[in-house]
């Protein structure tokens, strides 16, 4: 498991109802949102550095629009692909001065429109640019899914559990914004609560697709476990 330096914490505190540890978090969960708005922003240097810096950009950022959606779920994308570890061989970096990029792979109709490209335009991942590729349906059995982080949109139930069967222990993030789809065996899953944007990781599936994903980000998610069925049972 990746280890990150710890977050920093604002000068005025956060509640003194809150008892220490959900002051933690909940002061984490608002650092990474705030990383998540400035990623949509584009605002240079908001993601570079450790997260104190962006903190003390944040406090002298002035104004914030708030994000939709999925400008602000296209911003966490850029963030899974800064806390995530990849294997050597995810990569064919043939120009050690120039590396692959991260592809991002978004499968189904998307639901994000221009909005990644917005992003990702001229931000770096780990040194690494970030590009994405559309992809309307599930390519044949015989075809690979070629990229490193890759979105699920699909409606059908059948292609969904095709998806998660197919990328099952390959070290490809699967990413979605599906009830229960984290404990069917996505690594990481958006949802919705009071009306904010929140996700949970399924650290089993993270261990078996030889993926390591930050100390730092789990500490801000909802940690689930995959759960138990029988055969032919998804």
């Amino acid at each position: 498991m990746r280890q990150d330096p710890p977050l920093s914490r604002p000068e005025s505190g956060v509640s003194p109802e809150l008892s220490p540890r959900r002051s933690r978090r909940a002061w984490g969960l608002c650092a990474l949102g705030l990383l998540a708005v400035f990623a949509w922003r584009g605002e240079a240097g908001a993601l570079t550095g450790s997260t104190q810096k962006a903190v003390v950009f944040a406090r002298e950022a002035g104004p914030l629009k708030t994000p939709t959606e999925y400008q602000l779920k296209a911003a966490y994308l850029l963030n899974f692909l800064k806390l995530t570890e990849w294997p050597e061989e995810s990569f064919d970096d043939k120009d050690e001065k120039k590396p692959d990029p991260f592809t991002v792979v978004v499968i189904g109709k998307d639901p994000f429109e221009e909005e990644l490209d917005k992003t990702f335009k001229g931000q770096t991942a780990q040194g690494r640019s970030v590009r994405a590729v559309r992809l309307r349906d599930l390519p044949d059995e015989d075809e690979e899914i070629d990229g490193h982080l890759v979105f699920s949109a699909l409606s059908k139930t059948r292609d969904r559990n095709e998806l998660l069967e197919r990328l099952s222990g390959r070290a490809v993030l699967l990413v979605g914004e599906e009830d229960g789809l984290a404990e069917d065996g996505a690594h990481i899953n958006f949802y919705l609560a009071d009306k904010r944007v929140k996700f949970e990781v399924n650290v089993d599936s993270v261990k078996r697709s030889n993926l390591e994903i930050s100390a730092t980000l789990l500490k801000l998610a909802k940690i689930v476990h995959e759960e138990k069925k029988g055969p032919g049972q998804r």
